[in-house]
């Protein structure tokens, strides 16, 4: 037992505490999710669901491995073979079942969103049921190789189990990796594809490319789970750590649409940013003035030149769309069917 129970790279409660603010950072992007959706279509999509499921696998393999982690810094005579087999296939079936789930929003809404492609379709039904037959296969295989109940718990018994959970960790991880690669290439093309503004083009590919680092973290787990073959304990704490913040950025990553309503809707109404907006705006607009050369106005122009003074005074008047549309705050037709309406926040200018 002293190869197995060495003391791992990551101390017992600093991995708790990394899994605990992980969680819950987690959850809260979740429970922002379906507040959101929950006020705008007063219910609940499957997607929504997926998440809460997603996020109960992660919390429990977050428990599974951080007593695997615990064990490892335990005496040797402290830990028995029929203990850690049997939290071996723990671990491996609640990780697997958070990779699995964590995935499922994304696919979900890319069905709902993207599913009059008929590609896109088989494409997030194939990985879906791959995914699935492939993860609980490799669960399955490390539950019967770790299962005292059907073996003799000896040593040969014990390394046999090492042996499995290191070829299932590993195939897991590498067909996890490849499926994240294909979620997150998917919606590129029709993101291109779209009647829009280059810039909205452009924050729509990035909102779904912060999947990126979901991307980085599968790789660094891979490398963690397939160093194991070197050493036992030493690099498998980093592995299960790089494994659930993999499965925490693809759940909040697919909350990004709700996160931006609750940005577009909530936050940028609040009473705090429109303090923080009016204070920096009154900011930029003093040091456009110190840095303008002598005799000219804001917009670079000489006193001098035709055409009207802007003149200011202490309140300003913000501009911004609402969903009415079709007429200015004179009550005249925009012409483009673009609404505004008028706020005072801090600094106007008038033309004269």
């Amino acid at each position: 037992m002293d190869l197995i129970t060495i003391p791992t790279a990551i101390p017992p409660w600093n991995y708790i505490s990394s899994q605990i603010t992980m969680c819950t950072v987690t959850l809260g992007i979740i429970g922002i999710r379906l507040w959101v959706n929950y006020s705008h279509s007063r219910k609940f999509l499957a997607d929504d669901y997926l998440c809460v499921i997603a996020l109960a696998f992660v919390a429990s393999y977050s428990a599974t491995s951080s007593m695997m982690n615990w064990a490892f810094n335990s005496p040797p005579t402290d830990v028995s073979i029929k203990y850690i087999t049997r939290l071996a296939a723990a671990c491996i079936f609640t990780a697997t079942s958070a990779m699995y789930f964590s995935k499922l929003p994304l696919l979900i809404f890319f069905l709902r969103t993207f599913g009059v492609k008929r590609w896109v379709r088989y494409t997030c039904y194939s990985l879906m049921t791959f995914t699935a037959v492939g993860f609980f296969a490799s669960a399955m295989y490390t539950g019967i190789w770790c299962s005292p109940e059907i073996h003799t718990a000896d040593v040969p018994y014990l390394f046999n189990c090492v042996s499995a959970t290191f070829y299932t960790t590993v195939s897991r991880n590498a067909l996890s990796l490849a499926v994240d690669v294909v979620i997150f290439v998917l919606p590129l093309p029709i993101v291109l594809r779209l009647k829009m503004a280059l810039h909205n083009k452009i924050g729509i590919a990035l909102v779904f490319l912060t999947g990126s680092f979901a991307l980085i973290a599968g790789v660094v787990s891979l490398y963690f789970q397939s160093s194991q073959i070197r050493s036992t304990s030493s690099n498998i704490t980093n592995a299960m750590l790089t494994t659930v913040l993999e499965c925490c950025i693809i759940i909040m990553v697919s909350c990004a649409t709700a996160l931006h309503l609750f940005w577009r809707n909530h936050l940028r109404r609040s009473a705090l940013f429109s303090r923080f907006a009016s204070t920096a705006s009154t900011t930029m607009g003093t040091r456009s003035r110190k840095s303008q050369p002598r005799g000219t106005t804001l917009d670079g122009r000489s006193k001098s030149s035709t055409g009207p003074i802007l003149v200011t005074t202490d309140h300003y008047i913000e501009l911004r769309d609402h969903k009415g549309g079709g007429e200015k705050e004179d009550g005249r037709e925009s012409g483009d069917g673009m609404g505004y309406e008028a706020k005072a926040t801090g600094k106007r200018y008038i033309g004269v």
